[in-house]
């Protein structure tokens, strides 16, 4: 009497590893661009919540500031926490110049404006700095900064090498 085993033949069972490894590669890519997608949509809500800030400030005829937490990894406006998403901290990437409009010096600091506190004068006038958002691999790096001048525009932007102005 013959008795058959049922068994995977090598070939079986190196397509279903191939077949995994796709997978986890496919997954592993769509992590990252979720990732990059949460930092971008952070330091556009900050963006947001500063311009907000600055046409109350103009409204009010009150300065009104923004206090950014980077320990608890959120920013506070009025009574309102704005959390930053998992995954996405001030912070800096290794060895990247700034600020972005004119890189001269290595950042060593994820927030330049002076004590943590964004401020929205009441003519308009946000103080100048920069906030750098990152995300726990440090694979993405976005900034929020605005310059010394007698008006303020807010510009952001993403680094791949160099620094881009986002749109």
């Amino acid at each position: 009497m013959k008795f058959s085993i049922p068994a995977f033949t090598l070939i079986e069972c190196m397509i279903v590893t191939a077949l995994v490894a796709v997978l986890t590669m496919i997954t592993a890519s769509s992590f990252s661009f979720m990732r990059a997608w949460l930092v971008r949509a952070d330091i556009d809500t900050l963006a947001t919540v500063c311009r907000y800030a600055q046409q109350s400030a103009l409204m009010l005829g009150q300065q009104q500031e923004i206090i950014l937490d980077p320990v608890q990894r959120c920013y506070h406006f009025n009574d309102h926490t704005y959390y930053l998403s998992p995954g996405v901290f001030f912070g800096t990437v290794p060895h990247v110049k700034g600020p972005p409009a004119s890189p001269g010096t290595t950042l060593s600091k994820p927030i330049t404006f002076v004590n943590n506190r964004i401020l929205c004068y009441e003519h308009g006038v946000i103080s100048s700095g920069a906030v750098y958002l990152t995300d726990t691999s440090r694979s993405v790096l976005y900034a929020l900064s605005n310059a010394v001048s007698h008006s303020s525009f807010l510009r952001k932007y993403t680094y791949h090498g160099t620094w881009l102005p986002l749109t």
